[in-house]
This record gives C-alpha cells, structure tokens and sequence, in this order.
C-alpha cells in the first residue's frame, strides 16, 4: 500500500466521483482507477460499487 493510494480513496469518497478527484489531485483518472484497483486486490474487497 502506497500513501498515494489511500490519498487517492480519500479524495473520491470525499468528492463520490473519480473525475472530480482526479481534478482536485492534479492527475489522471487512470493513475486514480488503477490505484485504487491495486488496493481492492490487496485487501481482496471492492472499496466502491
């Protein structure tokens, strides 16, 4: 788990949206998706539906 990872979590359940997040942190929505996918793995849950 990277802090960047969980910055990233943060911000899209604070905003409820990937875009918006994306926006605020001054990156991609890919570099967001693929982030928070790594953490869903790790943990093996889904963090959003």
């Amino acid at each position: 788990m990277k802090i960047s990872q969980l910055e990233y979590f943060c911000a899209v359940s604070q905003y409820h949206s990937i875009t918006q997040a994306a926006q605020k942190l001054y990156v991609t929505q890919p570099a967001i998706s693929n982030a928070i996918r790594e953490l869903e793995k790790e943990f093996s849950i889904n963090l959003f539906t």
